[in-house]
């Protein structure tokens, strides 16, 4: 079981599936149900895409597949990294990031009330402080729960690598023993 887990057809096939899938997740919650983004959370989805199309590339040319493999896997960690930081914000352990927030210089060249409330009227009304989503029965976010989804997937893509190389070892071993 553990082997075919570990295949690397059968990682990168996940991989791409998964990232794909939590790309048109957000994709519903923003368009159908109107739950809108706040920056991190649009952060959050770029690892997914390079992730997707690391394991596109490894599912299509054989000889990259450790390291379409291992660039999924950093992906992802660094995806729950996001997620973890964005989680921070959202309990109040750590700072909102300058895009999450609005702000105004007065003292800047050209700064009036006219382009403050230019900038009020187009800036992001979603607060990386305050989650669209929360789950009624455990009370987690989307944050909370890509921690979880990207560290499963850098563990799958990691331990893919560590299969292939494993195997690659091997046949390395057995030619070299005839």
């Amino acid at each position: 079981m553990c082997k075919f887990l570990f295949s690397s057809r059968v990682v990168l096939a996940g991989t791409l599936f998964a990232s794909l899938f939590a790309l048109a997740m957000a994709l519903i919650a923003q368009l159908a149900y109107n739950l809108q983004p706040c920056q991190m959370c649009i952060y959050q989805r770029i690892p997914f895409v390079v992730a997707a199309i690391f394991a596109a590339v490894g599912l299509f040319w054989r000889p990259g597949q450790m390291g379409a493999m291992g660039a999924a896997g950093l992906a992802m960690l660094v995806n729950s990294g996001l997620a973890f930081y964005h989680t921070g914000v959202e309990q109040g352990w750590f700072e909102e990031t300058a895009g999450c927030k609005v702000s105004f210089d007065f003292d800047a060249p050209g700064a009036s009330v006219q382009s403050l409330m230019e900038m009020i009227s187009t800036a992001q009304v979603t607060s990386c402080k305050k989650p669209s989503w929360i789950d009624p029965v455990f009370g987690l976010t989307m944050a909370n729960y890509n921690i979880v989804y990207c560290l499963g997937l850098a563990v799958l893509c990691l331990g893919g690598v560590v299969a292939l190389k494993r195997k690659r070892d091997a046949m390395l071993r057995a030619a070299s023993a005839e």
